[in-house]
């Protein structure tokens, strides 16, 4: 079967009455156009995303398929090793969001709040933080597509300046 479009969210529908069968995703694989996987039931799934869910990504919970036997699809995003960083004030967000921005490391909110933020785990960005004496947590988390707050660069990226 290949799938190219998402049908829908656990979190929108009642899926008491199917059968779940989990497809696992690394997050970083989120946006990928192309997706060989094999379900947690052994079935064959291949996922060829349509330019709008690749742009938007799978997310955790996003069903892919419903068969005729109520098997529904589901995608499990896996956790990952990530830094939650929960500045103590706006200067400090503002700081930690540029360097961030600067390494061109993907960002998320770590959960509904939006008071702390997530990446995944790095140690040159952890012996940062702790240079700058800011809070943070080690710990493994799902990096939800719909956390995410900086786009993955899918093409090339690159800098220019204008000089006079």
């Amino acid at each position: 079967m290949i799938i190219e479009h998402i049908i829908g969210n656990i979190s929108d529908k009642n899926i008491d009455k199917y059968n779940i069968d989990y497809v696992n995703i690394e997050w970083y694989e989120c946006q990928k156009k192309i997706h060989r996987l094999t379900s947690s039931k052994g079935r064959d799934v291949a996922i060829s995303l349509d330019k709008e869910t690749q742009t938007r990504g799978l997310d955790d919970g996003d069903i892919l398929y419903i068969d005729d036997d109520n098997t529904a699809i589901i995608v499990d995003i896996l956790p990952a090793k990530a830094i939650i960083v929960k500045p103590k004030d706006v200067q400090e967000a503002i700081h930690c969001a540029y360097e961030i921005g600067n390494r061109h490391t993907p960002f998320f909110y770590a959960d509904d709040t939006k008071k702390t933020f997530a990446i995944p785990y790095d140690i040159p960005f952890e012996t940062l933080l702790n240079k700058m004496h800011v809070t943070y947590a080690v710990q493994d988390i799902k990096f939800l597509t719909k956390y995410r707050i900086s786009q993955n660069v899918t093409q090339g990226h690159s800098h220019t300046h204008t000089h006079s």
